[in-house]
């Protein structure tokens, strides 16, 4: 078979699927799935990594054990020194689509992690000088995904009153994150390469037949993911995505709900004029409160810009906006924008009294990566002459042909819901005297919820216009 770049799209999970080679002779067949009715992850509850149980509307979503392995920090630091440089330039790849844009760097770097796992000789190495990954990455994120599970617990019980209960879920962080493996049944892998992901990542293998029953297979894995993101997150992979030559599907999904440490009063929200990208003015709901924030003045290189911290109730994550001063600076801003530019910013916050003004929205994305993460410098990955993932099954017979993510955000006064999947296919006192800082995001911003204990990027995004 030739050389294959298939395209990718952004999702709320993260999946990578294996393409044979070779014309050789299929594994033998399975019976068969019944179709959109064989079991789900509502029967065959999805495992994995489960930083927090589901919302109280989730249904037949058990709670999964971690990874075996608590990782390294030493490693964790590693992978976390990577991240803002990785998410700042894949956003400067994918900046180009039209409108509003969201995505999850921390659901595409845990996917392509686990790839990476297999990977040996030269695709290894592109893989890791674009994702920035070492020899200790598994460990790493055994360690972040350690630590998330520590801090997503649940509200204390030993809240009795009303006001305590609110209080309590106003702390409450959901940062839910699952990884599954999907093989073709009768296919050997590499017992190092499926303890590996086990342990460190929490992703367990679950067999399934591409050859003998392809979509009935697709149609597990989008349950799964379904499921794995409270609905959020459908038909992650496409018609056709998956086919008969399918070997392996690696999935990751990413589901976040936090509220605000301070919300907002509906009351307070009206429909004022935004300036969208284009310079036509909209109206918009814009949420209002004049609060205590961390912001800074920061410059991207010559584009001058205020940044706001935004957090939420569950200490140590929140969402960081960059808003150029000019209405019309966005594309300047994302221009100068990179990792050292997003380290400063958090770096420089300092409190003050501001007055803000922040559009309530939704957004929804999908990205197709397969050629973009080629063009970033891991080519060697998505050609069959040349790719070599003999670390998952000992042979060099597979490579990736397409990566698929989307992701969906929805702020409002109470807070911030999330979600996104990847998919690698191979064939996130007293009154001051000062006047309070003007903070209105009224214009195109870039926006990041960020772990800002270790600074890795959950989620990215734009808002250009806030009506679509």
């Amino acid at each position: 078979m030739a050389a294959m770049r298939a395209p990718a799209a952004v999702i709320l999970a993260a999946s990578l699927l294996g393409a044979c080679k070779t014309d050789r002779p299929p594994a033998p067949a399975a019976p068969p799935l019944e179709g959109p009715s064989a079991p789900t992850s509502a029967a065959s509850p999805p495992t994995g990594l489960s930083l927090s149980p589901p919302s109280s509307g989730s249904t037949n979503m058990p709670t999964p054990p971690p990874p075996a392995s608590s990782g390294d920090p030493t490693a964790l630091a590693n992978v976390a020194r990577g991240d803002r440089d990785f998410a700042a330039r894949l956003y400067g790849r994918v900046r180009g689509a039209d409108g509003n844009l969201f995505f999850s760097p921390t659901s595409i770097r845990l996917a392509l992690g686990m790839t990476y796992e297999g990977a040996r000789g030269e695709t290894r190495a592109q893989m890791g000088r674009v994702l920035a990954f070492d020899d200790t990455a598994s460990s790493g994120f055994a360690a972040l995904l350690t630590q998330w599970a520590a801090r997503a617990a649940p509200p204390p019980a030993a809240a009795t009153t009303d006001w305590e209960r609110a209080a309590a879920e106003r702390k409450r962080l959901v940062l839910r994150v699952a990884n599954r493996l999907w093989g073709q049944q009768g296919k050997a892998f590499e017992p190092d390469f499926l303890a590996r992901l086990r342990d460190d990542y929490g992703a367990p293998l679950e067999t399934v037949d591409f050859h003998g029953a392809t979509e009935p297979s697709r149609l597990r894995i989008n349950a799964w993911v379904a499921d794995s993101t409270e609905q959020k997150i459908r038909d992650l992979l496409a018609p056709g995505t998956v086919t008969p030559d399918t070997r392996l599907v690696v999935t990751n999904a990413v589901y976040f709900k936090a509220n605000w440490a301070s919300e907002f009063w509906e009351a307070g929200t009206r429909q004022e004029s935004f300036t969208t990208a284009s310079g036509a003015a909209v109206k918009a709901p814009l949420m209002h409160k004049v609060d205590s924030f961390r912001t800074a003045k920061i410059t991207a290189g010559d584009v001058p810009c205020a940044a706001l911290e935004m957090p939420y109730g569950a200490p140590g994550v929140a969402m960081i906006v960059l808003l150029p001063d000019a209405r019309d600076g966005l594309p300047k801003l994302e221009a100068k924008l990179d990792g050292a530019l997003l380290d400063t910013a958090m770096a420089r916050l300092q409190q003050a009294r501001v007055d803000l003004a922040f559009p309530r929205f939704r957004a929804t994305s999908a990205l197709q990566l397969g050629e973009v993460l080629s063009a970033m410098g891991m080519p060697a990955a998505f050609a069959a002459d040349q790719a070599d993932f003999s670390g998952m099954d000992g042979t060099r017979e597979i490579f990736i042909g397409a990566v698929v993510h989307k992701a969906f955000v929805s702020v409002d006064e109470k807070g911030t819901e999330a979600a996104a999947a990847t998919a690698v296919a191979m064939a996130g006192a007293g009154m001051p005297t000062e006047p309070p800082v003007p903070f209105h995001a009224d214009h195109p911003f870039v926006y990041v919820i960020a772990d800002t204990t270790n600074h890795t990027i959950l989620f990215m995004g734009r808002v250009v216009d806030p009506t679509r």
